[in-house]
């Protein structure tokens, strides 16, 4: 009995896109990369998991959800910041005298 041999090859073909990019504030950037884990250089392109969606009609209503949730987290975030600024603040000295009291408490 002959044994047959085989051979296959496979060709990738690599295509580019130009897309048009928003440009993120910092904090947002920040935030975004956080909540991620991403570790990637300053510069680079933050890419979302709508990208692989293939229908168009889909992708486009995933990608306003994520508009959506994105925009109330942001949001969320704004307004606790604002309550954070309006609460009166610590008198320092105050401040200090209770930390000395606590180190000082054995």
């Amino acid at each position: 009995m002959k044994k047959r041999e085989i051979t296959t090859s496979t060709t990738t073909v690599t295509t580019t896109e130009q897309v048009e990019v928003e440009l993120l504030t910092d904090e947002e950037e920040r935030v975004l990369r956080m909540r991620s884990g991403v570790t990637l250089p300053q510069d680079a392109p933050i890419e979302s998991k709508v990208d692989a969606v293939i229908d168009p009609l889909a992708r486009a209503d995933a990608a306003e959800r994520v508009r959506l949730i994105e925009f109330m987290a942001l949001e969320e975030m704004r307004l606790r910041m604002e309550e954070v600024a309006a609460r009166p603040k610590v008198n320092d000295a105050r401040k200090q005298r209770i930390i000395s009291s606590l180190m000082n408490k054995d």
